[in-house]
């Protein structure tokens, strides 16, 4: 169950900001899955990370999973219901993009139609989280988790569990930084069934996840910024002034203003403590849609 206000806010993005380029995918008569349930990054200092997204972004740190001395090897962060954001330590520097989570409603289901497109899914495993999943990986190697909620586990738990202190109730999208654009956007569209669509006036690809509530994955075209720099998370806000307002009041610092963007919505950037940008997508800009 999707929680109402995603669905309204999500619907209104995508009719106000995305032009939608109609595709036919290859396994179109079959739903390999039902949203973006997140993603999981490896820091240097999972602690800054904790204050961050805890103290700033509001976001409920749910669970943690320790290893057998009981030291906490990774926290996850509730947005929604059904999306999560898992952070671990052990990062050289920076961080490191572990996996991308996309929720199925059955997992044999999705393997075999990913079995019909010839992607051959990893064993369905149980999660520490006491999920049931399995991994693929797409043309970069970047581990793509296809994941099943499951009775008595950590998010099973959590449902309906809100703070209420969270700048954003969805993550809209996670930007990943393909080498070969063309090659990462037939993975996505022909073999997953993800839907591509265009933004305005953006040289990015986009792909949708199928029956989400407009849950996407953002493919950073420019080849030549650092994989650092394009690899990145994105909140949907209704009012992006009064997110930029609460974060400050709250002690973030350092950062630019929201900007009225070419893409004809406000967007706003800001980096966590390990220096994973956070993009902050917010209303459409009047005076900027065609």
């Amino acid at each position: 169950m999707r929680l109402a206000r995603i669905c309204g806010t999500a619907l209104w993005m995508l009719i106000s900001i995305f032009s939608i380029t109609c595709t036919t995918p290859a396994i179109a008569e079959d739903q390999v899955a039902t949203r973006l349930a997140g993603a999981s990054f490896k820091v240097a200092d999972l602690e800054k990370e904790r204050q961050f997204y805890t103290g700033i972004l509001g976001l409920e740190e749910a669970f943690d999973l320790k290893d057998s001395k009981g030291v906490v090897q990774s926290i996850f962060f509730k947005v929604n219901d059904d999306q999560y954001l898992e952070f671990s330590s052990g990062a050289a520097e920076k961080f490191q993009l572990e996996h991308v989570s996309i929720l199925s409603a059955d997992l044999k289901k999705s393997a075999a139609i990913l079995s019909k497109q010839g992607i051959h899914a990893g064993k369905i495993s149980r999660s520490g989280d006491g999920n049931r999943f399995f991994a693929i990986n797409d043309p970069d190697q970047v581990e793509i988790d296809f994941v099943q909620y499951m009775p008595g586990s950590q998010e099973a738990k959590h449902r309906g569990k809100m703070n209420g202190n969270a700048v954003s109730d969805h993550l809209q999208h996670v930007g990943l930084a393909p080498s070969d654009n063309d090659a990462t956007l037939k993975f996505y569209r022909d073999k997953l069934g993800f839907s591509q669509f265009s933004v305005i006036n953006s040289i990015n690809g986009h792909v949708m996840v199928p029956g989400s509530s407009g849950d996407a994955i953002e493919l950073m075209t420019t080849l030549t910024d650092p994989v650092l720099i394009r690899q990145h998370i994105s909140f949907a806000v209704p009012d992006i002034h009064r997110a930029y307002d609460l974060l400050r009041a709250r002690g973030l610092q350092g950062t630019a203003e929201p900007v009225a963007a070419k893409v004809g919505h406000w967007m706003w950037n800001l980096r966590d403590p390990n220096g994973l940008r956070i993009e902050i997508s917010g209303e459409p800009d009047g005076a900027t849609q065609q």
